[in-house]
């Protein structure tokens, strides 16, 4: 699945970054579109392996469960993509909001 430079764009501005990961061991690599908080250069939030047709979840690293739990299992198109971007985004400007 292509991902475009406006998507990655339309994360930054919703205060998340988007990288491409090459993850794995020596045995097994594969490649994952792995999304931060803008302010964190540590750890992702969560990750998605980047396929030929869809993205499908990878793994989730310190993600809030309930807002993980709304996330697809798979992702079929960059529109989708971008809706999943705004869901994060927003709820995580709400969690930390809230607190």
């Amino acid at each position: 699945m292509d991902i475009s430079k406006t998507t990655f764009k339309m994360a930054k501005r919703r205060g998340l970054e988007m990288t491409i990961e090459e993850l794995g061991s020596d045995n097994e690599t594969y490649t994952a579109v792995c999304f931060w908080e803008a302010d964190n250069d540590c750890e992702w939030l969560c990750s998605y392996r980047l396929n030929a047709q869809n993205l499908t979840w990878n793994g989730n690293i310190y993600l809030p469960k309930q807002i993980k739990e709304e996330l697809p299992a798979t992702i079929e198109s960059e529109a989708a993509l971008r809706s999943v971007v705004q869901f994060i985004a927003a709820s995580l400007h709400f969690s930390t909001a809230a607190h």
